[in-house]
């Protein structure tokens, strides 16, 4: 699989650099926002990701490569957004024309529109608007790396999902040290937090002792060969390393939701 340095190699040969690196800098930002709880749609800075790949479509759409001055606020973004659909076809694709600004419309009305109060004991909307805000950034980002770097979805797909350092607010981190700040949850469930960050990596066994706090080696390797077991995660016992799967990540990903719905 593609690392995202080539990702971002490959996509400025068609596009203008400097757009490539806010994009990505920007739906970095929504994601890690969005896995530390900040469910308000305007928390998720979802604005900034729509005008800049505004911006993008723009550069594509325009004869002469031009697009709207970064650090200018895009006036009208959603008029904008919707007269893409009567450039002629021959200025771009479908994607570009069509598909890719309905999406960012929606995103801009969920974003301007929503996050008002909520009754209680219902819910949370904020929850499920900013769920699919992160959807369908995903859906953006996979259709502009097809789109340009020849990837079928699934693999573009694949590569989106490589790019996300997932966080967490249930871990401190500082300075090479991560504790899980829920001390009474249970051994194999911290494991998973904490290798939900390092997803498509491994990581030592010496580190995970550490980070848990867990005491008793001999029964730590105990735990992960259960989750090995039960293809959470791959223990690979002679060389003293973990690497989380799928169904790990799955499983970590239902453990914090647990979490979010007790703090909201």
């Amino acid at each position: 699989m593609k690392t995202l340095k080539e990702i971002k190699t490959e996509l400025e040969k068609k596009l203008p650099p400097a757009l490539v690196g806010r994009l990505f800098e920007h739906y970095t930002e929504i994601k890690n926002n969005y896995f530390l709880g900040k469910y308000e749609p305007s928390e998720l800075n979802a604005g900034k990701f729509v005008e800049v790949v505004y911006r993008i479509i723009e550069s594509q759409l325009n004869a002469d490569g031009s697009f709207s001055a970064l650090g200018t606020h895009v006036v009208d973004i959603v008029g904008k957004l919707r007269g893409f659909e009567n450039t002629p076809r021959t200025a771009g694709t479908e994607p570009l024309r069509r598909h890719i600004p309905r999406v960012l419309i929606t995103i801009t009305e969920i974003r301007n529109n929503r996050g008002v109060g909520h009754t209680p004991g219902t819910i949370n909307p904020n929850y499920l608007d900013s769920t699919f805000v992160v959807a369908a950034a995903d859906w953006v980002v996979a259709d502009i790396i097809r789109e340009f770097c020849g990837f079928p979805i699934e693999e573009a797909q694949r590569v989106i999902d490589s790019l996300i350092t997932r966080k967490t607010p249930l871990i401190f981190e500082l300075n090479g040290i991560r504790r899980i700040l829920k001390p009474e949850m249970e051994c194999k469930n911290k494991v998973l937090i904490l290798l939900m960050e390092f997803e498509g990596e491994w990581v030592s066994l010496t580190d995970l002792l550490a980070w848990t706090e867990y005491k008793n080696i001999t029964n730590f390797k105990v735990i992960l060969k259960q989750m090995h077991g039960k293809k959470y995660i791959e223990y690979d016992e002679p060389n003293n390393r973990v690497l989380i799967f799928p169904p790990g990540v799955q499983q970590a990903e239902k453990i914090l939701s647990k979490y979010s719905r007790e703090a909201q």
